[in-house]
């Protein structure tokens, strides 16, 4: 059977079409997929890396802070001790007079330091003292800090105050 050359043309073009379509689904079909996936990919890694690059930056700033801790404790005088500062700032401050109970307690937290916790209660005082306490003993020399502050109004007096204040403290164990 013979074809005539227009039969051979469509032929060669179907075959065209053919072998188009299955390039198309062979090659590009998965180079596009692929692409797409990887563009996908990458824009998840960009996130990751971001919040990697954050979390390095909070690492570093917390690494700081802890030098700069270490530093404090490392220069703090041996022979001063958080009872001794806590006396000289109540003395600062007037509150001498008001001092109804002072409780300290010791515990080591590792082989090198220890934690001293102190719990002041002071009896009729003013807002305006027991504000100049807590700014001295946040500007102190020592490592000293606020752990909890319970205020109420005095019974007898209500301008005036009852405090318990607990104090913490880290130091070298001599």
């Amino acid at each position: 059977m013979s074809l005539r050359p227009r039969e051979k043309h469509v032929i060669i073009i179907a075959f065209g079409c053919i072998a188009l379509l299955i390039a198309i689904q062979v090659f590009l079909r998965p180079a596009i997929n692929h692409k797409t996936n990887l563009k996908r990919v990458v824009s998840q890694k960009k996130i990751i890396l971001s919040e990697l690059q954050s979390k390095s930056e909070e690492y570093n700033s917390l690494k700081q802070e802890l030098e700069k801790i270490r530093t404090k404790i490392e220069n703090q005088q041996k022979d001063k001790k958080i009872l001794s500062a806590i006396e000289q700032i109540q003395k600062d401050c007037g509150l001498n007079k008001n001092l109804a109970n002072m409780t300290p307690s010791t515990m080591a937290i590792s082989e090198e330091y220890e934690k001293t916790n102190v719990e002041v209660k002071y009896n009729q005082v003013t807002l305006s003292q027991t504000i100049q306490f807590v700014q001295k003993v946040e500007a102190s020399d020592l490592l000293i800090g606020i752990k909890s502050m319970e205020i109420k109004r005095g019974l007898q007096n209500p301008a005036l105050l009852d405090i318990v204040i607990q104090l913490v403290s880290v130091s070298y164990i001599d």
